[in-house]
C-alpha cells in the first residue's frame, strides 16, 4: 500500500492477520520514510510509538459500565493544548483510558498524552484538550488544489482513536491509518470519490457568489469564487456527516444521475 507518495510503500499483511505491531511498524515507517517525516509533533522513537498503540488497542477490547471502550487521544511531546490539567499526571495505561473514556468518548473532547520531561520514554496522561474551548489551533479543512479539500486536524500532534473493540485509527497530520478487524486500512476523504467531488462542484454552480466585493481587477476571481462555493459545500455535508457519525448514528452519501430523477416523475 502507498498514499500519495511514490517513494515510500509499505507491504501490509494479508487481511484478517494484522495485529498492532503491524500498525506499529507501518505508522513508523511513514513517519520516518513518507511524508509524515515532515512532522515535528511524532514519538521520538518506535518504542514510544509502540507504547502507545499497545496500551490505546488494550483499552479497546475492554468495557466501562458495561459499554465498549470509545476515546481519542492525542500524543503532544510539547504540550500546550490543554483545555484542563489534571493536579497529578496519570500513567499511561489500559485501565486509566478505561477510566476515562465515557467522559470522552469519540466527539470534541481530546485526552492530552506527552512524555516526562526527564524520561521521555515514560508516557503520562496530563489533561484533557476542548479545541472548541482553546484558541490559537488551525482551521478543520486545507484545499488540496484539483476540486479536492483534505481534513486539517484541529489538534497539533499525533491523534489516536478507539472505535470499538479492536478498531484503532492513528492521525498523523493529514493521514490516517486503521487496524480494524485484524485488517490494515488506509481511510480516504469522502471528497477523494470522483462521483461526490462531481457532485460538490455541480451543487457550487447553484450557488451566487457574483456580489461578493472584490479587490483590485477581476481577474481569476470566477474561478477562486467558485472554488470558495466548492469548498462550502463540502465542508456543509462534510460537517453532517461527521456529525452523525459522533451520534453512533448511521450515515449514507447517495449521489443520484439526472436520469433517475426524471423517472421519479409522475406522468
Amino acid at each position: 500500500m502507498s498514499e500519495q507518495n511514490p517513494s515510500w510503500s509499505y507491504s501490509g499483511p494479508d487481511d484478517g492477520s494484522a495485529f498492532p505491531e503491524h500498525l506499529v511498524d507501518l505508522v513508523w515507517s511513514w513517519v520516518t520514510d513518507g511524508f509524515g517525516r515532515l512532522s515535528s509533533n511524532r514519538p521520538h522513537s518506535k518504542e514510544v510509538l509502540r507504547k502507545l498503540v499497545n496500551e490505546t488497542f488494550a483499552a479497546s477490547l475492554q468495557t466501562e459500565e458495561g459499554r465498549p471502550v470509545r476515546l481519542q487521544l492525542v500524543f503532544d511531546p510539547r504540550p500546550a493544548q490543554v483545555t484542563t490539567t489534571f493536579d497529578d499526571p496519570l500513567p499511561y495505561t489500559a485501565s486509566n483510558l478505561v477510566k476515562l473514556a465515557p467522559s470522552i468518548d469519540i466527539g470534541f473532547r481530546w485526552i492530552v498524552v506527552a512524555p516526562e520531561q526527564t524520561d521521555h520514554d515514560t508516557l503520562k496522561i496530563i489533561g484533557i484538550c476542548d479545541p472548541e474551548l482553546s484558541s490559537g489551533l488551525p482551521t478543520r479543512y486545507r484545499v488540496l488544489g484539483g476540486g479536492l479539500s483534505g481534513h486539517q486536524p484541529k489538534l497539533l500532534g499525533m491523534g489516536l482513536s478507539i472505535f470499538g473493540p479492536g478498531c484503532v485509527r492513528i492521525e498523523t497530520g493529514l493521514s490516517f491509518f486503521e487496524l480494524r478487524n485484524c485488517c490494515i486500512r488506509i481511510p480516504f476523504s469522502v471528497s477523494q470519490i470522483r462521483y461526490v467531488r462531481e457532485w460538490y462542484e455541480e451543487a457550487a454552480g447553484y450557488l451566487d457568489f457574483s456580489r461578493l466585493p472584490v479587490d483590485g481587477p477581476d481577474v481569476g476571481w470566477a474561478d477562486q469564487r467558485q472554488a470558495n462555493a466548492q469548498g462550502l459545500v463540502r465542508r456543509t455535508w462534510g460537517t453532517i456527516l461527521n456529525k452523525v457519525c459522533i451520534a453512533r448514528h448511521g450515515g449514507t452519501f447517495l449521489v443520484v444521475p439526472k436520469i433517475v430523477d426524471s423517472l421519479l416523475i409522475d406522468p
